[in-house]
């Protein structure tokens, strides 16, 4: 390899791509990955690719090592490491490759055979005209422990947001880049204790916002194998976070990955064979839809037009209950059944959240399919089973009827090269080398389209931006947490920021409206509307993002209670970017008399995460400090308001650090 990465190998030949296999922990799972990577190689070479190959065992468990040991793995490098990290065994990797560009491949996973040599020829493209470009399968196809298939948008794509970023990451990790991507953003390392992972999730980032433009190359697809101790599964687990990132603070990250000129949008389908790529069995069984049991419903007036309007091949695959039930008619179960069990007749077109949207249609006596059909085509009514979808695309800049066109047209197009073109061709040639990946078929008609990726993701978006809005999309030095409980003692603390920093400085943030008093031009976020519909665990996620986002020089913890919770999963990430402060009101008392308070249960959970513990006088902190019993160290974190707040605030962040 040259020292200048210019992809020649050491007798001086041009080396196109570097193929990197990482492996930890895999065994079994192993050969089916070799087979479908050395299948791709293979079609790379003859397509007059050099190709070189790199195993990568990183703090391998002796099983992993006896494995690989064993295997006749001709022309395969073999680099091994003790790093016990994937960021870092990468990082080693790409400094050891040869190759002008890199392709990642984790032990337990598969690609199409046509991956190499397809991410090559875009990548070559894109250098002859100039551009830094890295490049994604088209589909992820997850399967094993779990059953997906998400459809990777390009950068350019109408319907692409960098909010998205957010909620998910819109690429996996193998990706395939030039050496140059790699040598300037290096992936970082895991830091487990303080709840940080996910690497390519910020590699995904840091490359968009220096400049590098992620593009999809057609037809070709990677199968991730969902297993319980992968890297996701356990980073998820862990309700880890990615870490703050300067790229998505709130007052830049609508330049994320900004596109100028025209954006692209579904091609047109392309077709080869009349033999589905998933089998006959679902066309036959739409097919004996005609042949069901007669049903009552059968007479009913809109019978026939609500069967010109289903997509039953959605409506039996994504119902397998209702697949198996042979002598059932699935558009007789619909009239009758659809909305109670919100069963969609089709993939964009959800029964309750249409219903939500058009309280008319739920007292239609011919259904909300019926009602769309007769009332809501005609004037453009939204149909997609997301509830907060308007915001979302209000985010994107188009209309909400329009972004469901667009969603409806590309799972059109996507699902049509999945069952009769290339893309299906390249799933069901994978299958027979890993069979696990063929039960994953009936989810091409659930095709995932970031970012409206599910009704959970489109809510996280959703609630980030609304309350960056309601921050007015600029940052803050200063953020506070608060609820009823605090309001005395926060309003000593908020107007004491605000005369520090000045009012414009500070954001305030609470379950509800906003608290009587504040000095005018501190801004306040209503976190019970920005998080409306999110579950709990997500509302807390969601607030830390935001938090983030502000990019603080101090958090100041004073309730709410969502506030507190979140800090048990995402304390130590969140400390590991903005100084965090809790700040006690005196102790109350509970419905049964008894003493109630954050002082008694947050102090000893957060005391490890928090720079300070602030407390209305001098009394509550000897009582706090006596009760556990602190040494004279950490007593010197209690920080006694009285009798000059403004002056306390003002030496104690002036020890914060930074």
């Amino acid at each position: 390899m040259r020292a200048d990465g210019s992809g020649e190998g050491p007798d001086g030949m041009t080396v196109d791509l570097s193929v990197i296999l990482t492996a930890h922990d895999e065994t079994l799972v192993a050969g089916p990955t070799l087979r479908a990577v050395e299948d791709a190689v293979a079609v790379a070479r003859a397509a007059g690719l050099t190709v070189e190959t790199i195993l990568v065992l990183d703090a391998a468990t002796p099983d992993t090592a006896d494995y690989f040991a064993e295997l006749p793995l001709e022309g395969w490098d073999r680099l091994t490491l003790t790093a016990g990290d994937l960021g870092a065994a990468r990082n080693a990797a790409a400094a050891r490759a040869a190759g002008r560009n890199l392709a990642f491949v984790d032990a337990d996973d598969l690609v199409s055979w046509n991956w190499f040599v397809e991410g090559v020829r875009l990548l070559n493209a894109a250098a002859r005209d100039g551009r830094h470009v890295i490049a994604h399968p088209e589909v992820n196809w997850i399967f094993d422990g779990a059953a997906d298939v998400v459809w990777n948008p390009a950068q350019d794509d109408p319907l692409w947001t960098p909010r998205y970023f957010y909620a998910m990451n819109y690429y996996d990790s193998m990706c395939m880049a030039p050496r140059a991507a790699h040598a300037a953003i290096p992936y970082a390392g895991r830091d487990i204790p303080a709840g940080l992972s996910f690497q390519d999730w910020q590699f995904s980032v840091e490359t968009t916002a220096a400049g590098w433009f992620h593009a999809t190359a057609r037809d070709t697809v990677i199968f991730k194998r969902r297993r319980p101790r992968s890297l996701v599964t356990e980073s998820q687990g862990r309700r880890a976070l990615v870490r703050d990132l300067p790229a998505l603070r709130i007052d830049r990250v609508a330049d994320l990955g900004r596109i100028a000129g025209p954006r692209g949008g579904p091609p047109a389908p392309s077709l080869a064979g009349d033999t589905p790529h998933d089998g006959s069995a679902l066309d036959e069984r739409v097919r004996q839809a005609a042949d069901a049991d007669p049903t009552p419903e059968r007479d009913a007036p809109q019978y026939a037009a609500l069967r010109a309007a289903m997509d039953l091949h959605h409506y039996l695959a994504v119902n397998e209950d209702l697949f198996r039930a042979r002598r059932l008619d699935p558009v007789a179960h619909f009239i009758r059944r659809g909305l109670a069990e919100d069963r969609r007749p089709a993939r964009y077109f959800g029964p309750r959240r249409y219903v939500g949207r058009h309280p008319e249609a739920g007292r239609d006596p011919e259904g909300p399919l019926a009602h769309w059909l007769r009332h809501g085509r005609r004037a453009g009514h939204v149909t997609v089973p997301f509830a907060r979808f308007e915001e979302v695309a209000d985010l994107i800049g188009l209309a909400p009827r329009k972004v469901q066109d667009l969603l409806e047209a590309r799972h059109a197009e996507v699902l049509s090269r999945l069952r009769h073109g290339t893309l299906g061709a390249m799933v069901a040639d994978a299958a027979r080398i890993e069979p696990l990946i063929a039960q994953v078929w009936p989810r091409i008609f659930a095709l995932k389209i970031p970012p409206f990726h599910s009704d959970l993701v489109v809510s996280r978006v959703a609630a980030v931006a609304h309350a960056q809005a309601q921050a007015a999309h600029r940052t803050a030095r200063f953020v506070v947490t608060l609820d009823a409980d605090a309001a005395a003692l926060a309003q000593d603390v908020i107007a004491a920021l605000a005369r520090i920093a000045g009012p414009e400085e500070v954001v305030v943030m609470g379950d509800g409206a906003a608290p009587p008093g504040l000095p005018v031009g501190v801004r306040h976020v209503d976190l019970h509307a920005a998080a409306a519909g999110l579950p709990e665990p997500e509302r807390e996620r969601a607030l830390i993002h935001v938090i983030r986002s502000l990019g603080p020089a101090a958090l100041l913890v004073a309730g709410p209670d969502l506030a507190w919770r979140a800090l048990q999963p995402y304390g130590r990430a969140l400390a590991a970017s903005v100084p965090i402060i809790g700040c006690l009101p005196r102790n109350g008392i509970d419905m049964f008399g008894h003493p109630s308070g954050p002082a008694l249960g947050e102090v000893y959970r957060h005391f490890d995460i928090l720079s300070a513990v602030v407390t209305i006088d001098a009394a509550e902190a000897t009582l706090i400090a006596e009760r556990h019993m602190m040494p004279a160290d950490l007593r010197a974190r209690l920080c006694p308001l009285d009798p000059d707040a403004e002056a306390v605030l003002r030496g104690l962040l002036a020890r914060l650090p930074g």
